[in-house]
């Protein structure tokens, strides 16, 4: 359960003691945007998966009722400021993360934040915002 930073009277509250090493995939990995930036280097040049493994990964699915969703095999796949952006975000107790890459211009916005009060989807759209708001390059 998550705690509050601060009980009623304002005291600060000890926050419950959270084993990271028992969240499997949502836990017990460290990573760093250097890690992170060769993880999509790799993906998008196909060094991890084949290119039909990764068209695959970034195609919108389709539900049982035939109703198409931006979500690919594990993937966020949409439009943002014109452009196709392929991201998907995490978090666990005091961590959020966000990947977001602009396959067109080859961009990747990377945010880590060890602070639950930060949204790290937001900020990522932030700086695209600042990114493709000064440059005008090719929209997908």
């Amino acid at each position: 359960p998550r705690v509050p930073a601060a009980d009623r009277t304002g005291r600060d509250k000890k926050a419950y003691f959270v084993r990271l090493s028992l969240r499997y995939s949502a836990g017990a990995l460290a990573s760093t945007v250097e890690d992170l930036i060769r993880w999509q280097h790799a993906l998008s040049n196909d060094k991890l998966l084949s290119a039909d493994s990764r068209k695959l990964m970034r195609t919108p699915g389709t539900l049982n009722d035939g109703k198409r969703i931006n979500y690919g095999m594990g993937l966020m796949i949409r439009k943002s400021y014109g452009r196709r952006v392929i991201d998907h975000g995490g978090g666990i107790n005091g961590f959020r993360s966000h990947l977001a890459h602009y396959p067109a211009s080859d961009h990747t916005i990377i945010v880590l934040a060890n602070s639950e009060t930060i949204s790290a989807s937001k900020l990522a759209g932030l700086i695209a915002e600042q990114l493709f708001e000064e440059k005008n390059g090719p929209a997908e």
